[in-house]
């Protein structure tokens, strides 16, 4: 019976916009303050005895929830802007009300889709990852949702990047409510096909809302439930029946999602991963290292005749002993399993896969060394699925997406037919397959140097510390930086030490040794010693203050503090060097750092020699003087080619990337578009700026937000700066970084 029309407390029920198996959603409006809202109806069982004791406390406990969720505060949430209950007619109606999504649920989006193919891997691991976040958020309020499936979640579309719209949670708390006013009469609540175990007995856990999330995922990604049939058959399977592998719905799936995949999908919950994000975190690990460790095994025709061994150390310092049988031929492969790369984070290993190679001329095989040891160098061979598909639309050749390998890709390997949706339920959802990327150009970084904190001077006089505090005001304007360390927060003298170190100018270097000379000639008794430091203390003190309280944070929430300051005119912290070979430098000149690439289509990086950073907002003033593109890398690893890359172009055109080692084909396209914010052409200064928080990324461009995305991937690491070259040499000039922690 259609309840349109009906008035509960302040909303007007307008028409019923969806259904479900725990109650009926309808737009309404709010007639106290006039908006159009979201209003679920709860469908409860009326309780035998009504007035009873055990009805109260459920209620209290209805009402305890309730205020528990509405207090949830996040952005891939659902808010709960309301509930009660309502006589109408001696009819008791217990109601949520929520935000109204004109554009439906995600299981409505995946269903209007265009074509019939799969999502990306990467289009899977977003809407997981958004998931999983707002799903910890709950669990650390102690709150598990129950009911985790695709029409739970509504849509807040990205008119940029329409195939990664983000997903909001709704419905908390209703699968407990409705489960408790049901106990007499048994009926399970929730839906089957995504129910753990320990829900079917009636204990669900926060890693029940793990193993839903995982069978979403496994739907998404293949197609197909893991278990079939009515509810009594789904239940004794999702007891007793393992899952099958992913992979044998869709052969493109590798083993490392696999892993994950049925790791998340345990019968027990301890045996799940340790929380939600962990689970999320591992499958986009998963997308990236396949877990194979790939080397070639160069051996003599003698021993490939009457077979041999070898002793290898692997990446770690493991060792392994490879046997290699009688009889090996050229090219043969040999598989050392559990020896590999780890599938994520603390997880099992792939296999290690040796090459045998018969080289023609034995003579250039270079001897073993002692006991025939060789070392395997860490590598990211082709994953063991044939290389996961980019998330957006193909690139042009005009603008590929950069490369790390000094050997780029002539194509990606063909990909298996990927396998149609067939249905449980709503499943008929259209997908559209992925455009593979061309090959990325070639990357290349500027040898990191060490850093090395900046020298004590331990008995500046007091008169040569007042001076080299007001000196410190002025450094910015004439070559200096401002530095300050909030991790350890050192002491003044420390602090003044930095300002000598970074004073730039024969001028004030000639006023502080002329007045630690003069000082040095007075005696200095205990109680000068004290009066100096303290003058020194609260000198250095108000200049930081001053030069903190003169650059605040700007970009949102706008309440981090000024970590670095550099106007990039002399290489303090920025590397100065020249690759000729790849074609690439960084060098100061006209009081700014210049970045060139003269080979195409690569790039070069130049990262700064502070910290690795987790948390923090980077920004820097850009200008292409000619060529392509420029940008920031961030998150950067300073042993490995590690890092996120935010490129921003002449054109107006920007990315986002993400590269895990040196192989081109694993580099990801995570973002990909214009924005208006961005100053065309060359000559044209652009103020660029990332912000991290977490696993949320932002970009912004002259102060202005242009995108943002969540990504587990990297933690913490190095800012630097880029040229990137595509048809011809790129030069580019950076000058004025700012970091605030």
């Amino acid at each position: 019976m259609s309840l349109a029309g009906l008035q509960l407390g302040h909303y007007k029920l307008i028409r019923q916009i969806g259904s479900g198996a725990m109650g009926e959603v309808y737009l309404a409006e709010d007639t106290r303050i006039i908006r159009q809202v979201a209003v679920k109806i709860v469908r409860s069982e009326a309780p035998s005895y009504p007035h009873s004791e055990t009805s109260k406390e459920l209620e209290r406990l209805f009402q305890r929830e309730m205020q528990v969720i509405s207090k949830l505060d996040h952005p891939y949430v659902l808010p709960l802007y309301d509930f009660g209950e309502e006589k109408v007619q001696g009819m008791t109606y217990t109601y949520m009300v929520m935000p109204y999504r004109a554009e439906g649920a995600l299981s409505d989006w995946l269903r209007n889709r265009p074509g019939n193919a799969l999502l990306s891997f990467q289009d899977v691991a977003h809407f997981v990852t958004q998931a999983a976040d707002a799903l910890q958020h709950a669990h650390d309020q102690h709150l598990v949702h129950q009911d985790i499936k695709p029409s739970n979640f509504l849509i807040r579309s990205r008119p940029a990047h329409p195939s990664q719209p983000d997903i909001l949670l709704a419905d908390f708390g209703i699968a407990k409510f409705t489960t408790a006013t049901s106990m007499a009469s048994q009926n399970v609540r929730g839906t089957p096909a995504y129910m753990p175990p320990e829900q079917w007995d009636g204990h669900p856990v926060p890693a029940s809302d793990q193993y839903a999330l995982a069978i979403m995922a496994y739907h998404l990604l293949t197609g197909q439930f893991p278990f079939q049939g009515g509810p009594g058959q789904m239940m004794r399977q999702h007891f007793s029946a393992p899952p099958p592998a992913p992979s044998t719905h869709n052969p493109r799936i590798s083993h490392a999602m696999d892993t994950v995949i049925l790791r998340a999908l345990a019968k027990d919950p301890n045996s799940r991963f340790p929380s939600i994000v962990k689970f999320a975190e591992a499958l986009q690990q998963s997308l990236l290292y396949g877990g194979d460790l790939r080397a070639t095994l160069a051996i003599r025709a003698n021993e490939a005749a009457t077979g041999t061994q070898r002793t290898l150390t692997l990446p770690g310092k493991r060792q392994v002993t490879a046997y290699i049988p009688p009889g090996a031929k050229n090219g043969e492969e040999l598989r050392i399993e559990g020896q590999g790369e780890p599938y994520y984070e603390g997880g099992p290993r792939g296999p290690l896969i040796l090459t045998i190679n018969l080289p023609t001329n034995e003579e250039a095989i270079t001897p073993p060394l002692a006991n025939d040891e060789m070392t395997v160098a860490s590598s990211s061979s082709s994953p063991s699925h044939p290389g996961f598909p980019p998330a957006h639309a193909a690139r042009t050749v005009e603008s590929p997406s950069p490369y790390l390998s000094q050997q780029p890709l002539s194509h990606y390997p063909s990909q298996p037919q990927q396998p149609s949706w067939s249905g449980f339920q709503q499943s008929d959802y259209d997908m559209t397959p992925a455009t593979p990327l061309p090959p990325p150009p070639i990357i290349q970084q500027a040898p990191v140097p060490q850093y090395q904190p900046l020298p004590e001077h331990k008995s500046l006089s007091t008169w040569a510390i007042v001076l080299l505090g007001a000196v410190a005001l002025v450094l910015f304007g004439t070559g200096g930086y401002f530095l300050y360390d909030t991790a350890t927060h050192r002491n003044a003298t420390t602090t003044a030490a930095n300002a000598t170190a970074t004073a730039q100018g024969q001028e004030t270097a000639t006023i502080v040794n002329q007045t630690a000379s003069a000082n040095s000639q007075a005696t200095a008794n205990a109680a000068t010693a004290t009066v100096q430091a303290n003058a020194t203390a609260t000198v250095q003190s108000r200049a930081t203050a001053t030069v903190v309280a003169a650059n605040p944070d700007p970009y949102p929430p706008s309440s981090r503090t000024l970590a670095l300051l550099d106007p990039m005119s002399q290489p303090y912290l920025w590397q100065s060097y020249t690759d000729s070979k790849f074609g690439g430098s960084c060098q100061f000149k006209a009081n700014s750092l210049h970045v060139t690439q003269s080979k195409s289509p690569n790039y070069f990086y130049c990262t700064a020699s502070t910290e690795e950073y987790t948390d923090a907002t980077f920004e820097v003033q850009m200008t292409i003087l000619q060529g392509d593109c420029g940008g920031i890398t961030f998150r950067a690893s300073s042993t490995a080619n590690k890092l996120y890359f935010y490129r921003v172009c002449v054109d107006g055109a920007y990315d986002l990337y993400l590269y895990v080692d040196s192989s081109g084909d694993t580099a990801r396209t995570l973002l990909k578009s214009s924005s208006p914010a961005i100053q065309k052409g060359v000559n044209q200064a652009n103020l660029l700026a990332v912000v991290t928080n977490g696993n949320q990324i932002d970009l912004y461009a002259n102060k202005q937000k242009i995108d943002s995305l969540t990504d587990t991937t990297y933690k913490q690491g190095l800012f630097g700066v880029v040229a990137n070259s595509l048809n011809g040499t790129t030069e580019v000039t950076y000058s004025n970084a700012r970091i605030w922690t």
